[in-house]
């Protein structure tokens, strides 16, 4: 199986260079796959005026070659205000090992938006 560890680009998100790999089935790899997030329209803390706040791009895991996947998705959907999805909370397949030395990290979370009432009340 061909994989491609590392994508190189300009500052401006354009492909430079691509660095592909071999894997025999079976081979344990480290592997950073990207977080999409689902449900943004939705959220209810979106909707009330909360601001979702996106901390990870990615998590780290430890997989079998066969089982990488090509993204984790997190919905968002159901988030109010002040709630958080973390780090294991994501559904996976169950080979894949997540790595990760604090494990209370979120990788999102609906943060209420405030208003400086002073800077309004001089307008």
């Amino acid at each position: 199986m061909f994989l491609v560890p590392k994508i190189h680009r300009d500052d401006e998100g354009n492909i430079l260079n691509l660095v592909f790999a071999w894997a025999e089935d079976g081979s344990e790899l480290k592997v950073e796959v990207p977080i999409v997030y689902t449900g943004e329209d939705a959220c209810p803390g979106v909707k009330k005026g909360g601001t979702l706040v996106k901390i990870r791009k990615s998590l780290k895991y430890m997989c079998p070659s066969e089982h990488i996947p090509q993204k984790i998705e997190v919905d968002v959907s159901n988030l109010d205000i002040e709630d958080r999805v973390s780090i294991h909370d994501p559904v996976v397949h169950p080979s894949l090992k997540l790595l990760s030395k604090n494990e209370s990290i979120p990788i999102c979370k609906v943060k209420a938006t405030y208003i400086d009432i002073e800077s309004t009340e001089d307008a």
